[in-house]
């Protein structure tokens, strides 16, 4: 059963519909995706330098950032999709900023996680760099904030990609970048993907790859 489960799931990952194809699938630059990757990059590279006390410090100031307006971002998403119920969702608010926040502080992010003398293994982490998050329309604060702390923990960068009939998001992304200004470290370790036109369907017939197309890099 596993494995005709996964079979299906692959089967079906292969086809997409055109409109999604389209936007999975360029074989054009983008120049607009290049900017932002480039600044997410000067971004990550301005906090390598920092220690574990002034990351937990920072960590700890977004996620109390986030809990401050847990109930205001709570209640403005169920009104903007329409689903859920406010009080959970300023619950989960919180959990997602100080609770994840709280398992994150006081251990290393970067450098030796971990040693098993019997097997002579040292686990060593370092950062991956620039992250994509996707983020769904049903918890755009919760998932966002939580994806933000573990990427900050580990001296990544991370670039949201929210959904548009989520604002809540945007505003998340905003009260975030505040507190990342506010503690020095640069705003640009967390952007939005901006938000783009829909584009007139293309023939990938007769490029490499025919109608396959690929989405890697993604949290």
């Amino acid at each position: 059963m596993p494995r005709w489960l996964s079979r299906m799931a692959a089967e079906k990952a292969r086809v997409f519909p055109g409109d999604r194809e389209e936007a999975l699938v360029t074989g054009e630059p983008d120049p607009l995706a290049d900017a932002l990757v480039a600044r997410s990059v000067a971004a990550q590279e301005g906090l390598a330098g920092w220690d574990e006390g002034e990351i937990d410090g920072l960590i700890a100031a977004l996620a109390a950032q986030i809990a401050g307006y847990a109930d205001e971002l709570a209640a403005a998403t169920v009104a903007e999709i329409g689903i859920g119920c406010a009080p959970d969702k300023a619950d989960k608010n919180r959990f997602a900023s100080l609770d994840v926040a709280q398992s994150l502080v006081g251990k290393p992010g970067v450098g030796v996680v971990g040693s098993h003398e019997r097997e002579a293994l040292t686990e060593i982490a370092e950062p991956m760099g620039v992250v994509l998050g996707l983020i769904p329309v049903t918890s755009p604060v919760a998932t966002l904030v939580f994806k933000a702390l573990i990427c900050i923990k580990a001296r990544d960068a991370l670039i949201v990609s929210c959904h548009r009939d989520a604002a809540g998001g945007a505003r998340t992304v905003d009260l975030l970048r505040q507190v990342l200004a506010r503690h020095g470290a640069p705003a640009d370790l967390l952007q939005s993907a901006p938000r783009r036109p829909a584009r007139r369907p293309r023939d990938h017939a007769g490029q490499p790859g025919g109608n396959r197309s690929r989405l890697a890099g993604c949290s």
